[in-house]
């Protein structure tokens, strides 16, 4: 998430959260997202595990609409969300904790707060995470659908994230799925330039990297999620005691042994040739006669 240090204030501590969507990393999704909520989608699925980008996407999206974003969790409750319109200074020096708003009474039982919800006044957007589990219970499925109903009519949206969701076939039907692609060049420049920033700081490695060697880091994290770019970038450095343009070897290595574990892909370094694939030989003489003409 693109934040913009407000340099009236002395304490590097605070920063201002994000106010214009010109400036968002992600600009097409918080774009998409407005769209649904503005067209009367009560229910919107976006299967991650990125919890941490959907809720700066949701937070980026109701700047500008005017809205609060709430989340929930069965271990928090329901509550307004740390970065939502109301809250726009966040304290980054205070312990984890001392951000989070406090949650209302008794919404860690999900019937409650489904009930809260349907209550609440003012319009906003509820980020529910992991809740689809607890839709197999026949009077939260009915709290839910009343509430989809009511959110229908007035734009409150529930968004539902999880890595695998799977709806009953009666509350399917409100529900529109959003694709939410892996981060783009904007967000993985952006965790670079933050990696770099907190490892500066801390004078724990030595930062050898020219602003022209960026795009080379930043295309190697190309497929990845923010945090594994972030793991993955600072286990580079911490590793030898500094980040340099060599460290794109590692990364690529590391990537690769990410699509092995997932057991779906395999992984080819750009510098294999035609001639190291085995069988494809009419996509082979096709490429060698193009190359000509291309």
């Amino acid at each position: 998430m693109l934040l913009a240090i407000n340099f009236l204030t002395p304490d590097p501590c605070y920063k201002l959260l994000p106010m214009h969507l010109s400036n968002t990393p992600f600009s097409t999704s918080v774009h998409e997202i407005q769209t649904l909520v503005m067209s009367f989608h009560p229910v919107i699925v976006i299967e991650t595990v990125e919890e941490e980008r959907v809720q700066a996407l949701l937070q980026i999206a109701t700047q500008e609409m005017g809205m609060q974003v709430f989340e929930w969790s069965i271990t928090q409750g329901l509550a307004r969300s740390p970065g939502s319109a109301n809250n726009r200074w966040v304290d980054e020096c205070a312990p984890p904790s001392a951000n989070k708003p406090a949650a209302f009474d008794g919404t860690t039982e999900p019937l409650k707060a489904l009930k809260c919800m349907e209550e609440m006044t003012s319009k906003g957007i509820f980020l529910l995470k992991d809740f689809t589990r607890h839709l197999d219970e026949a009077e939260v499925a009915r709290q839910f659908r009343e509430v989809s109903h009511l959110f229908s009519q007035n734009r409150s949206v529930i968004v539902l994230t999880g890595d695998t969701i799977k709806l009953p076939s009666e509350i399917a039907h409100d529900v529109v799925y959003y694709d939410l692609k892996l981060p783009g060049r904007d967000e993985l420049f952006q965790v670079v330039s933050e990696v770099i920033r907190s490892l500066k700081m801390k004078n724990r490695v030595q930062i050898e990297l020219q602003e022209a060697d960026i795009p080379a880091l930043v295309q190697a994290l190309t497929g990845m999620t923010l945090k594994q770019a972030r793991q993955i970038i600072a286990y580079a450095a911490m590793e030898d005691g500094k980040l340099t343009l060599q460290d794109v070897g590692r990364i690529l290595h590391r990537k690769a042994q990410l699509i092995r574990e997932s057991g779906v892909l395999e992984y080819l370094p750009a510098d294999e040739t035609p001639v190291d694939l085995g069988g494809f030989n009419g996509l082979k003489q096709w490429l060698a006669q193009a190359k000509r003409w291309l």
